[in-house]
């Protein structure tokens, strides 16, 4: 196997040196039936990090050549490129990321002015900061952590087309559906929200080690700018909606030829976020910990087959770029390692770069502090737990780890993956 060139301009920065036997390699080469163009991609363009691949197992299949697309157009504002910049971008991209760039902001729409950006001043460059004081954090194998941020429904990619705000999703926003998770191949839109929420991950050993993702995810609303600045001073929204989505991929499934990536379980909490309709305060309730069983009247669960694969994430920075050494406030209200209320103490974190995501590891805790992308979710980390057993232990409505029973979860999709997580189907002939 030939090893692709480092990404133009990043050459010598890598955060640790790229091994062709390793877990990121084996599964970053495109194999015959993926084509010819993404070969051409994989060993004129890529660093072995910047595929779906190196975080994934299952489901994609190496992306096309406009998956390296050119960078947003120069705004005259200048957020551009602090809206999103790639871990490729080299000279005739306007020149490598800096360490401020990439940070994504509080964003409410595509375009690089619907965001709102915090300070961020720049501590060190990489020809600053020797590899050996660089942090060697990373997120744990098992863990649950608070959010707070910013999503888009559906999430995307860059994308060099322009009628597409430069994403790799064409559906107009639609604020009538905001709130609901709308599959992205049946309804033709999109829309954003701030967020807080829960993130619980227990993955077995390497990419293909399977396991358990759960995300409690709070959308708040009003969106907007309203909604961004009301989430920038930590303050939650008018109307909280409360979604679960667990994701499910065994070791069989990520190992299987071809490979199984898992399923996906939607829970939407309808009971909970009509309490807080109705007047009632629903951050003073457990919203952390709503049980997957039963699901109650009003509420409901949706299987559909997961588009990528479980999330890989304890070594999948491992061979990301290090763009550098910042100082800031984490924005969203929230502390990045004890969690609760910012009390507005910057922290110096070291920043690193994997195609478009970037990764920001506070250099006390060496912990993850933030994580940003230009369409794709950008969040803060607080209240860390390293056993998500002791967090939501079965004696708390059966647990973290807990599946909706199959008699309440539907599958839309009549997808193989989902039947043995969902009701048999009912044919009518």
């Amino acid at each position: 196997m030939v090893d692709p060139p480092f990404a133009r301009g990043n050459q010598g920065k890598l955060a640790a040196p790229y091994n062709s036997d390793d877990a990121f390699g084996a599964l970053a080469e495109p194999t015959e039936e993926e084509g010819a163009d993404a070969m051409k991609v994989y060993r004129a363009h890529y660093h072995p990090s910047s595929t779906c691949l190196a975080c994934h197992s299952g489901g994609l299949p190496w992306q096309d050549p406009d998956v390296q697309p050119a960078p947003i157009p120069h705004q005259i504002n200048n957020h551009d490129r602090i809206r999103r910049c790639d871990e490729w971008y080299g000279e005739e991209e306007g020149g490598v990321c800096g360490p401020c760039e990439g940070r994504a902001g509080t964003y409410y729409g595509d375009l690089p002015d619907e965001s709102l950006f915090y300070d961020c001043e720049v501590v060190g460059t990489p020809d600053d900061i020797p590899v050996e004081e660089r942090a060697t954090g990373t997120f744990p194998k098992k863990f649950a952590v608070d959010m707070r941020g910013a999503d888009r429904w559906p999430r995307a990619s860059p994308s060099g087309n322009a009628t597409c705000n430069f994403t790799s999703d064409c559906s107009p926003y639609n604020a009538s559906y905001e709130g609901q998770p709308i599959p992205p191949d049946a309804v033709n839109a999109h829309w954003y929200s701030t967020i807080h929420g829960v993130l619980t991950v227990d993955h077995g050993d390497g990419i293909d080690g399977g396991g358990m993702l759960r995300h409690e995810t709070v959308y708040q609303l009003p969106s907007g700018r309203e909604g961004a600045e009301r989430h920038e001073q930590g303050i939650n929204g008018i109307k909280n909606v409360h979604l679960t989505e667990i994701h499910v991929q065994t070791p069989e499934m990520a190992t299987s030829d071809p490979r199984d990536p898992g399923v996906m379980l939607n829970l939407v909490h309808q009971n909970m976020t009509s309490l807080n309709e109705s007047g009632v305060d629903d951050t003073t309730l457990d919203w952390r910990r709503i049980p997957s069983n039963p699901q109650l009247k009003h509420d409901g669960c949706v299987c559909v087959p997961d588009p990528a694969g479980l999330p890989w994430f304890h070594h999948a920075f491992d061979n990301a770029t290090y763009l550098g050494r910042v100082k800031f406030v984490p924005p969203f209200g929230q502390k990045t390692f004890t969690g609760g209320p910012s009390d507005g103490t910057p922290i110096v974190a070291d920043h690193f770069a994997k195609w478009s995501f970037h990764l920001w590891v506070d250099i006390e805790t060496q912990l993850p502090a933030m994580f940003t992308s230009p369409y794709g979710g950008v969040a803060t980390y607080g209240n860390w737990t390293m056993d998500p057993d002791e967090y939501w232990p079965q004696s708390v409505g059966g647990g973290w780890s807990d599946l909706p029973s199959k008699d309440q979860c539907f599958d839309v999709t009549h997808s193989d993956s989902c039947a043995p997580y969902t009701r048999p189907h009912v044919s009518f002939v």
